[in-house]
């Protein structure tokens, strides 16, 4: 008499496709010892997920997964011990590379770094974590080259808020927010050196420790740094030339401090395209012109500090690839800054000397050599209305200009300027002032440029 057992291997493979994980890991090997070898068969896991249900306690989702060394997807929908099922998950199954938890309780930092750590090929993790209000999906947080990077955010109390008030629009990077100590920054930037791409750290301070293990991720393309604590006084950022990868530097600092003279000395950042610095302290002359000098590539600058002068650009002509340059609000800066950057980077498409309070109306006629601009902003410079009106005859393939609060600019100017200019569109709407407080209450839109 034919029975079951008696199927090839073949055809009960594909009746045990259409079993439940906890079924095919702890049901079926009670059978016979051949099926419970074929239930460890990795076809079966390759595209199967061990969503417990609802009658399971803790103790047999935990006993399940030790049954499951192959299991690649795991959802839970319920559960109260979170810790001891990820302690389990990471003890027994190896194999995992998708994680999600549908509640609003997820595991604890520590475990999250035990998952962080464990897997090093992991595409998705989505869980709540402890302390944000939100839910988030880490839709591809960590993985190989043949998966999108992650962005990671490690952050302190003092920006929480700032990060969580950009979050909507960092978000589609996959994003990881992290109240993280010392040692476990360590953990994280240790264990991942070799596949982080991106990152934001936000801190009270950034010490050279911090510096050293940030640099170690020598396949970084993007490094954002914010620094919003008052008890430092000195950054050094000498090892940023050890991350040849870098196309995109940003640095934001809150309080007044001093960017060491010999920032960025060493080996050419042959790679870095883009580099944003916003302090309220000082970079020295010797330091930018030093950057310069080692990221010839450059095509996207933009530079807010509180003493930036005219020397800082005489030797801007090695970067020949700039495209985008903004130095607004730099109230020393000259006309022959421009000079320096018109000599030097014939195909600059934007540029944004928006309050620079010590250039002249000579300026039209400097840039006028700029066959190439496309968008060039004077807001709130003090030039006359007639100044205005022959910037598109001088820069005839211009096509944004922006005058917002120009007060020598009246109503009948702007529409004088939008008559006989159709083609030019010219931004008049007002922009908030920077006010004296910290970075963190500049306007949104000093924040945009870097976002990622």
């Amino acid at each position: 008499m034919t029975t079951i057992d008696d199927l090839p291997d073949e055809l009960l493979l594909e009746i045990f496709e259409y079993l439940p994980a906890e079924n095919l890991s702890m049901t079926v090997p009670l059978v016979s010892a051949r099926w419970g070898a074929l239930s460890q068969r990795i076809s079966l896991w390759k595209h199967l997920t061990f969503t417990p249900p609802i009658s399971m306690s803790d103790e047999e989702v935990a006993d399940a997964l030790q049954t499951m060394p192959h299991l690649k997807s795991f959802r839970l929908q319920h559960g109260d011990s979170i810790d001891y099922i990820v302690k389990t998950l990471c003890e027994h199954c190896p194999e995992i590379r998708h994680i999600v938890m549908e509640r609003k309780r997820g595991p604890s930092i520590g475990k999250l770094f035990s998952i962080v750590l464990r897997y090093k090929y992991i595409e998705c993790i989505d869980v709540y974590i402890p302390g944000i209000l939100f839910h988030i999906d880490y839709t591809k947080f960590y993985g190989s080259e043949r998966v999108r990077p992650v962005t990671l955010i490690i952050y302190n109390a003092v920006s929480a808020d700032l990060l969580e008030a950009t979050y909507g629009k960092v978000r589609g990077e996959g994003c990881i927010y992290i109240n993280a100590s010392h040692d476990e920054m360590k953990q994280l930037l240790t264990a991942r050196e070799y596949i982080l791409k991106y990152l934001t750290f936000s801190s009270g301070i950034i010490k050279s420790r911090e510096m050293s293990m940030i640099c170690k991720c020598k396949q970084l393309v993007r490094l954002f740094l914010y620094i919003d604590g008052s008890d430092v006084t000195v950054l050094d950022l000498n090892l940023l030339t050890e991350l040849q990868n870098l196309e995109c530097f940003q640095l934001c600092i809150a309080h007044r401090m001093e960017i060491l003279e010999t920032l960025v000395t060493g080996r050419k950042m042959l790679r870095l395209l883009k580099m944003e610095i916003v302090s309220k302290g000082s970079v020295p002359n010797e330091s930018l012109a030093m950057m310069f000098e080692l990221c010839p590539n450059l095509q996207h600058l933009k530079v807010h500090t509180s003493d930036l002068t005219d020397e800082s650009f005489a030797n801007i002509s090695t970067c020949q690839l700039l495209k985008y340059i903004d130095v607004s609000f730099n109230k020393q800066l000259t006309d022959m800054s421009l000079r320096y950057i018109v000599n030097g980077c014939s195909g600059l498409k934007f540029l944004d000397v928006s309050s620079c309070s010590s250039m002249t109306e000579e300026i039209v006629n400097i840039l006028s050599s700029l066959r190439h601009i496309e968008e060039l902003r004077l807001d709130y410079q003090n030039f006359s209305a007639q100044c205005f009106r022959s910037i598109p005859t001088l820069i005839p393939n211009i096509y944004i200009i922006s005058v917002r609060d120009c007060i020598h600019l009246g109503p009948t100017d702007f529409e004088e300027m939008t008559s006989n200019y159709p083609n030019v569109k010219w931004m008049k709407h007002r922009r908030e002032h920077i006010p004296n407080g910290s970075v963190a209450n500049w306007p949104s839109w000093t924040f945009g440029a870097f976002l990622f």
